[in-house]
């Protein structure tokens, strides 16, 4: 697996993290993406939740061993994240 198809796995996990149910929490913060931008909330109970950090350790091993330093991490301004509550099945900020 490349860099970049961890990239988008972990995105796509991210996603999927924020998925919930009637009685599960947001109370997970997490990276939005491996460059580490920006910030939100996840369902801790999701079953993509332990992808995300398994992926996010897999990137930083590469990134150490100067596999991924090809990559570029843009500086973006973020919004400060809330505590979300599940709302419609999905985490949902406030």
């Amino acid at each position: 697996m490349t860099c970049e198809e961890l990239q988008t796995l972990y995105v796509q996990n991210v996603a999927a993290a924020k998925a919930c149910g009637c009685n599960q929490d947001c109370s997970a913060l997490v990276c939005t993406s491996l460059c580490c931008s920006c910030s939100d909330y996840v369902s801790p109970s999701n079953d993509a939740y332990p992808a995300l950090r398994a992926i996010q350790e897999e990137f930083n091993n590469r990134l150490n061993s100067g596999w991924c330093e090809h990559l570029v991490c843009p500086r973006v301004a973020c919004l400060e994240p809330t505590p979300n509550n599940c709302e419609a099945r999905t985490c949902m900020s406030r």
